[in-house]
C-alpha cells in the first residue's frame, strides 16, 4: 500500500489595504504638520519686549555636573539691565522701571565663548518675556 501525499496550499494572508493607507498618509501628515507649525508659528509663545540699557554683565556658574569621568561646569552671562516695562504689558500698573540682572545667552560649559560675548560690551539689549511672566525675562545682547 503505498501512501499518497497530497499538498494543499496555504491560502495566501488577505492583503490589508486600508492598513498600508492608513499607516502611508500618517507617516505623510505627521512631518507635513511638523514643517507647516514651525512656519506658521504655531505653538510659538508670542513675547512682550523693550530695548534696556546694559550697564554690566558678569559671567556666572549655572551649574555642576560630577560623573564617575570627572566633572562639568556650565556657564551663563548675565546683564545687568535698566529698563521701562510698557504700560501695555502690564494693563493694572503704569510704566515700570526695572533694575535686574537678567540671562543673557544659553547655558554652556565653554566659558570662552562667553567670554568673548561678553568682551562686546554692548551697551543695549533686548528684554523679552512671556506675556504676564515679567519674572522671566530674558535679554538678547544687541
Amino acid at each position: 500500500m503505498s501512501q499518497s501525499h497530497v499538498r494543499v496550499a496555504k491560502p495566501q494572508p488577505r492583503r490589508r489595504k486600508w492598513l498600508e493607507i492608513a499607516v502611508g498618509v500618517t507617516f505623510l501628515l505627521i512631518p507635513a504638520f511638523y514643517v507647516l507649525a514651525r512656519t506658521e508659528g504655531w505653538f510659538v509663545p508670542d513675547f512682550d519686549s523693550t530695548t534696556g540699557q546694559v550697564l554690566e554683565t558678569r559671567i556666572v556658574v549655572d551649574h555642576t555636573l560630577d560623573s564617575q569621568t570627572g566633572g562639568h561646569i556650565y556657564y551663563r552671562l548675565e546683564a545687568h539691565v535698566k529698563y521701562t516695562v510698557p504700560d501695555e504689558a502690564t494693563p493694572r500698573r503704569p510704566d515700570q522701571s526695572q533694575d535686574r540682572w537678567l540671562t543673557a545667552s544659553e547655558v554652556t560649559s565653554t566659558r570662552e565663548l562667553l567670554t568673548m560675548l561678553q568682551a562686546k560690551q554692548s551697551k543695549t539689549c533686548q528684554v523679552y518675556w512671556i506675556p504676564n511672566h515679567l519674572e522671566a525675562a530674558r535679554c538678547r545682547l544687541g
